[in-house]
C-alpha cells in the first residue's frame, strides 16, 4: 500500500521541478525578467510538505542563488 503524504511529497517535488526548470530555461532564453513566475513557484513551495528536495539539495551541497 502507497504511503498518501508520501505521494503527495512526491507529487509536489515533481511539479515545483519542473516549473524551476521551466523558468530557467525561459530566462537562459532571454523570455522573462527576473521576476517573473515568482508568485506561482512560491505557490508551489508552499504547497511541498516538508523542505522542497531542490532546496534541500542546494543547501547540502552549499550553492548560491545563482548557482
Amino acid at each position: 500500500m502507497k504511503n498518501p503524504e508520501a505521494a503527495h511529497w512526491l507529487e509536489a517535488n515533481q511539479c515545483l521541478l519542473v516549473a524551476e526548470l521551466a523558468r530557467l530555461k525561459a530566462r537562459l532564453g532571454g523570455e522573462e525578467g527576473p521576476g517573473a513566475g515568482t508568485a506561482e513557484l512560491e505557490a508551489l513551495r508552499a504547497a511541498v510538505p516538508g523542505v522542497p528536495a531542490i532546496d534541500y539539495l542546494s543547501e547540502r551541497f552549499g550553492l548560491s542563488a545563482f548557482e
